[in-house]
């Protein structure tokens, strides 16, 4: 499919059309090697990505610490197989390797809830990075 991004700088009005393998949480695509391509050479997409992405985690948040509360493996294994993709389509590599471990973490047999507690709340301070970074991007 074909993901269509319009956003608005001060300068122009611009359009992106970046091929996507998927949808996924956090409502950022899955992106091929193509857009991942594009994404590294235009500074403003990144950020406009990083942006979709903090926004909608912080609407997710709440139901992310309500499954691990409730050790629900199976929200928390989605949120991180997604969310390790976004780790590199918007540049955190971070984000990428803690939520594969999550996953990871996630898929044994015998769950260690409170290595996934430490791990959510790495990811939780990654997101806040992020966060801080637009701030200072957008200033």
């Amino acid at each position: 499919g074909i993901l269509i991004i319009f956003f608005y700088s001060s300068r122009r009005r611009h359009t992106r059309y970046i091929s996507v393998t998927g949808v996924q949480t956090c409502a950022l695509p899955i992106l091929n090697d193509s857009a991942i391509s594009t994404l590294n050479n235009d500074d403003e997409l990144t950020e406009q990505l990083k942006k979709l992405f903090v926004d909608n985690f912080k609407k997710e948040k709440y139901s992310l610490n309500a499954a691990l509360q409730k050790k629900e493996p199976a929200i928390l294994r989605q949120f991180a197989h997604n969310a390790k993709a976004v780790g590199q389509s918007i540049g955190y590599p971070q984000l990428q390797k803690i939520t594969s471990e999550i996953e990871l973490l996630l898929n044994e047999n015998e769950i260690n809830w409170q290595i996934i507690k430490m791990k959510c709340n790495q990811v939780f301070a990654i997101v806040k990075d992020i966060e801080n970074s637009l701030l200072v991007w957008e200033s």
